[in-house]
């Protein structure tokens, strides 16, 4: 029984993570790299030292990560300041259903508990969820799954009984190493063999967990 609906942000709830792409090519050109883009796909839910120790192993020992932090930051900030904070299909719906359904809803995301609120102000959400979880409250990133258990233990809920939403494979993973179920939602990276293998549900946007939800309880 799913009591509980736990929500990835960045690429499932807000189309951020192509802004992320562009951000980063920027800032990697600025900081001497010219793949910072590609770049991107090894760092989808890390914490911000594994992309430290990631960016420096491709990139050398001397690359400038507090820099290229601080500008992919900027840019980013830029970006949406000009074109405002692009919401994904469905998600409000979603909310809605699941309010009205008496499903709890969380968050656990990767990016910084600052951000994420200012996102969920930009949006309109900030009441929406009963509990969130953030890249700060915990030490490892996707896929380990400890934003995820963090969520289930604020909500008080075994994970065997939420519903995890994701777009990324690292997510996915994080999800089923947590015993919680996966939802995909794919974004930037589409499904491979190994994940299909334990995902529980795949949509095209955030209007296909609805029906989901309601045929699997």
């Amino acid at each position: 029984m799913i009591r509980a609906v736990i929500f990835d942000m960045d690429g499932l709830m807000f189309d951020t993570e192509r802004i992320s792409k562009t951000a980063w090519g920027i800032a990697g050109k600025e900081c001497g790299i010219d793949n910072g883009e590609a770049l991107i796909y090894s760092a989808f839910g890390r914490s911000r030292a594994e992309i430290s120790a990631m960016l420096r192993e491709r990139c050398g020992a001397d690359f400038p990560c507090e820099r290229f932090f601080t500008r992919r930051v900027e840019i980013m900030d830029a970006i949406i300041a000009k074109d405002g904070l692009p919401v994904k299909p469905g998600l409000y719906e979603l909310l809605d259903f699941l309010s009205r359904s008496g499903y709890r809803r969380a968050v656990a995301t990767s990016t910084r508990r600052g951000r994420a609120m200012r996102y969920f102000e930009l949006a309109g959400i900030t009441g929406c969820f009963d509990v969130i979880a953030t890249g700060d409250m915990v030490t490892r990133g996707k896929p380990f799954p400890d934003v995820f258990l963090k969520a289930c233990e604020l909500l008080d809920e075994a994970p065997e009984n939420c519903l995890a939403l994701e777009d990324s494979l690292n997510g996915i993973r994080a999800a089923a190493n947590g015993n919680l179920h996966p939802f995909m939602v794919p974004d930037l990276v589409e499904l491979n063999e190994e994940t299909l293998g334990i995902l529980c549900g795949k949509g095209e946007t955030l209007h296909d967990v609805i029906p989901f939800l309601q045929q699997y309880n």
